[in-house]
């Protein structure tokens, strides 16, 4: 690899971005109008002509806080606690 060609890809990477950034605030606004449409209705589901499925219902789930047992057990919590290694790639424009 050339540093010409690799000079492309991040140019390429950079416009990318900038589209995905476009495209992803057009989801979040059309996702909010349904939403919207969806309260106003009381709907928990709705269809669409070809086939499209949309669900927005309230999901109550249960999750282990670790902030407090880390307060109130912090020993014990240190003892289950492991290292890890990863990888991190980040582009900023």
């Amino acid at each position: 690899m050339s540093e010409l060609y690799i000079q492309n890809v991040i140019r390429s990477l950079k416009q990318l971005e900038i589209a995905k950034e476009k495209i992803d605030k057009e989801i979040k606004e059309h996702e909010s109008e349904i939403k919207k449409y969806m309260q106003m209705y009381n709907l928990e589901e709705l269809h669409g002509m070809n086939g499209e499925k949309v669900i927005y219902k309230e999901i109550l789930g249960r999750r282990f806080d670790t902030k407090s047992f880390k307060q109130n057990f912090a020993e014990l919590y240190y003892s289950y606690m492991k290292d890890t290694k990863s990888l991190r790639f980040k582009f900023n424009y």
